[in-house]
């Protein structure tokens, strides 16, 4: 059951529902006591685990690097993928055609390593787009501030 302090950020908040983003998030917070903010965040997110729930539970799951507590966990089914980086210093060779990276990590900074060109779309925590890029294929550093979702097509 998660809970989190209300006069904190959203983007903090967050991370809350993104370590239990492979598992079904129960919600312990009065919703109509939540600031503006982290409702918004609750919705982009809950939104997104009911929109990709068939990727999140009925696909092949691979959490990476034991050794070094799970800094990466993996979702795989069809050709969509879903990739939550928990630690920095990672770098990402994404393989769906359709791919999700999720950063739940303090690092600014995600390193990406791209068979093909692909287009990104940024989002905050809560669900607000940032910017659209095309990306060239071969490696790739996304510099953002905001936890969010990335989207490659």
């Amino acid at each position: 059951m998660l809970e989190w302090c209300r006069d904190g950020s959203a983007e903090a908040a967050a991370l809350q529902l993104l370590n239990v983003i492979f598992a079904v998030p129960q919600i312990s917070m009065k919703l109509d006591e939540l600031p503006l903010p982290h409702r918004a965040m609750l919705k982009f997110w809950l939104e997104f685990i009911a929109e990709h729930r068939q990727l999140l539970y009925d696909g092949r799951f691979y959490p990476a690097h034991p050794e070094a507590n799970y800094p990466l966990a993996t979702a795989r089914h069809g050709d969509e993928e879903l990739i939550v980086v928990y630690s920095g210093d990672l770098c990402l060779k994404p393989a769906g055609r359709r791919v999700w990276i999720v950063n739940a990590s303090a690092a600014s900074e995600v390193l990406l390593d791209l068979p093909h060109p692909a287009h990104c779309r940024i989002a905050t925590a809560s669900g607000t787009c940032k910017e659209v890029d095309a990306l060239e294929h071969g490696l790739v550093k996304l510099r953002y501030r905001l936890r969010g979702w990335r989207n490659f097509r």
